[in-house]
Parts: C-alpha cells; structure tokens; sequence
C-alpha cells in the first residue's frame, strides 16, 4: 500500500505544481492589456508563480485561500512597482483574478467530488487500487482541464468586456466593479461559516 501512496502523491503534486505555472501565464495575460509597461508585465506572472511555488513548499502549514491570498497581495504589489498611477485599476485586477481563481476551482470541484464519490469511493473499488490510481489521474486531468477552461473563458470575457482598458481607473469606478464580486465573496462566507 505504501507504494501506492508514493505515486498518489506525485500526481497530487505535479498537477498542483503545474496549475500554479498555468495559473502564472493566465495572470500575465490578464494583466497584460492593463498596464501601462506591457512590455514587463511578465514580471506579474513570475512573481505569482515565485510566491505561490514557495508557499507550496515552504513548511509552513496554511489553507488554499490564505495562500492564494498572500499571492495575489504580492503580485498586486508586483504591478504597483509597474504602473504606480493606476492603484486602484491594480487592486480591481487583483481582487478579481483571485475571485477567478476560486470560481475556476469551485467549477471544477463539482464534477471532481461527485466522479471521486462515484468511481473510487465505492466498497467494490477498495481492494483494486491500482485502478482506483488510475480513475484518481483521470479526474485530476479532468479537474485541471475544466479549470482551464473556465479561467481561459473568463479572462477572454473580461478583456473582451472591460474596453477602458488604458484608463485611470477612480476609487468610486473601482468600488462599484467590486461590489458584485464582494458581495458573492460574502454569500459563500456566510454560507459555509
């Protein structure tokens, strides 16, 4: 059984791993047309994927959303040192990549719950675990596809939509497209807590 463990845990953490590194490359793109240096923008997507590589690995136990946040707040850091007029466009940017990131999860989550409780999860699947492994690497491919297709989706629709792009962002603007987010953001707290 042990060495069972061993590979289970090689695709827990290369498809976590490789998220980060995908999720990088979406932060950069979406960033991209917004600030005024495109040119290093990557620097957004680096540091994401610097910051959160090293919350993955460092010792230190914490939750998923504490770690997301601690990279978003960096990465929003990352884009004030860039484009040091727009802070308010930057923490709009911020704030919403990181609600994107957790509706892209929740999305994916879904189907991976109801498929792992349906595949692996019953008593006939118990004594065949080489099987069970391999439903288990299906459903984090399955996971990780329906992640990226969801989060590739909503950058496109935000480029599409938000046309300002080069604008000064005002506080009031910036409050008034956040107010949506904030407040779904709340009704899951509420919900869950």
């Amino acid at each position: 059984m042990a060495d069972i463990d061993f590979y289970w845990d090689i695709v827990m953490n290369a498809s976590s791993t490789t998220e980060i590194f995908i999720n990088g490359g979406f932060y950069y793109y979406f960033v991209y047309p917004f600030l005024q240096k495109n040119q290093k923008s990557g620097l957004v997507g680096f540091t994401y994927v610097a910051v959160m590589l090293y919350l993955k690995f460092c010792p230190y136990e914490m939750e998923g959303i504490t770690a997301y946040a601690i990279g978003i707040l960096i990465t929003f850091f990352a884009m004030n040192y860039l484009d040091r007029e727009n802070k308010e466009k930057n923490f709009f940017l911020s704030v919403t990549f990181f609600l994107m990131e957790w509706i892209s999860w929740g999305c994916a989550l879904l189907p991976w719950d109801i498929l792992y409780e349906k595949l692996i999860l019953p008593p006939e699947m118990m004594n065949q675990i080489w099987k069970q492994f391999g439903l288990y690497l299906f459903l984090q491919i399955l996971s990780f596809v329906l992640k990226f297709f969801v989060m590739a989706a909503m950058v496109a629709l935000i480029h599409r939509v938000y046309v300002c792009k080069r604008d000064k962002m005002k506080r009031e603007e910036m409050f008034l497209m956040l107010a949506p987010s904030f407040l779904a953001a709340m009704g899951w707290f509420v919900f869950v807590y």
